[in-house]
């Protein structure tokens, strides 16, 4: 994405109120800019797993001061009463021409800048930029979009119904996104997207008969292409992070009854044969995956929080997953109650959050502090 002699990766010549002298609405050439925010995401998640250890941080800081720098300097402008606002680009879907404010490329570069300034806080460089980083980040933040019907806005002057949003407010695994999850727009937007855009007559249109003639939305004012299953298991992660496992179940239930379809849970074309052949992409399963594990645990790197969105009928289960600073999480839960817990990493003590509603203390004894969420409890991980 670097920017040449005045004309970026898109091939397009840029101007300074944010758009573009020339446009084309073709991914060839007007890309989605918010997959700059991607790698250092991934970084990050990384260091949270590994620990923040300083040696690593140094590694990759480069990476995430790249892409920090890649949306102050391109891509962020500064408009009428000092508001921030992003400049035209494809947003997520690409049947969409290139818009402003798009949230994803908000949530790129509010993300990006915010874990920038957070390395280099820890590192004790650029003091300079993570100013600057993080009145941007605020400022991207205060001036997010709204509909008239009161939902959260893909972009600018958008009214339509969109998940594309949803992908952006809420971060993935150990990462937080750019909406509280208690903001009551979240949950109108998720509920309206699934009653108006995903209802099981046309989840995954690449049922029909003649694929040709299925009915693939390209309409502006909703701009959710109806096979593509990405966007279901996002909502999944949405729903987790507003800790409402009932809400997730449904969608889980369409993805799966979906698998098989191009453009569904495995991204691949289904032969003639009944073999599935010529993979594409495999991100909804592994998007699937992490709202699956969101349901189970969330951890932030300060405090793991267990069994955040668990549907109603789940009276037994278990799992193990991986959290941050090289900790696995081992739980098991027996008629609704809190059967066992074990943490396995480094000894330092992690303060762990558990809903209230699988009666941890019969197994962990007295919380250190309880709220309207769960209890809290300090329990230090045994070492592999």
């Amino acid at each position: 994405m670097q920017m040449v002699d005045g004309v970026g990766a898109r091939q397009e010549q840029a101007n300074f109120e944010g758009g573009y002298f020339h446009l084309m609405p073709t991914h060839s050439n007007v890309h989605e800019v918010l997959a700059n925010g991607l790698p250092p995401r991934m970084v990050w998640v990384w260091l949270l797993y590994a620990g923040m250890d300083r040696q690593l941080l140094e590694r990759y800081y480069p990476i995430l001061w790249g892409a920090a720098e890649f949306f102050r300097n391109w891509m962020v402008y500064q408009g009428p009463g000092g508001k921030y606002f992003t400049g035209a680009c494809i947003d997520v879907n690409e049947s969409v021409p290139a818009v402003r404010n798009g949230a994803a490329t908000i949530a790129g570069a509010r993300g990006s800048m915010e874990i920038a300034a957070h390395a280099a806080e820890r590192l004790g460089r650029d003091p300079e930029l993570i100013a600057v980083w993080r009145e941007i980040a605020a400022g991207l933040t205060q001036e997010m979009r709204t509909t008239r019907r009161g939902l959260l806005a893909a972009h600018d002057a958008d009214e339509g119904v969109s998940c594309a949003t949803l992908v952006s407010c809420v971060a993935s695994v150990f990462t937080n996104g750019w909406v509280r999850p208690d903001d009551p727009r979240l949950r109108r937007t998720l509920e309206v997207w699934l009653k108006e855009c995903k209802t099981r007559e046309n989840w995954a249109v690449s049922r029909a008969a003649d694929p040709n003639t299925a009915p693939v939305s390209q309409d502006v004012d909703n701009p959710d292409p109806t096979a593509w299953t990405w966007l279901g298991a996002f909502a999944i992660e949405v729903a987790a992070a507003m800790r409402d496992g009932d809400l997730t179940m449904p969608i889980i239930a369409e993805l799966i009854r979906n698998a098989n379809n191009f453009g569904s849970l495995y991204e691949c074309k289904v032969m003639t044969d009944g073999f599935i052949g010529r993979p594409w992409f495999v991100t909804s399963s592994v998007e699937l995956s992490a709202g699956i594990m969101m349901m189970f645990v969330q951890d932030d790197g300060d405090q793991i929080e267990l069994l955040p969105a668990i549907p109603a009928t789940w009276q037994n289960f278990s799992f193990q997953l991986a959290v941050t600073n090289r900790t696995t999480v081992r739980v098991a839960v027996r008629e609704g109650t809190l059967h066992s817990l074990e943490l396995t990493g480094p000894t330092a003590p992690r303060q762990v959050r558990i809903s209230t509603r699988f009666k941890p203390t019969a197994l962990l004894g007295a919380p250190i502090r309880e709220d309207t969420v769960g209890q809290t409890f300090v329990l230090t991980p045994k070492t592999t």
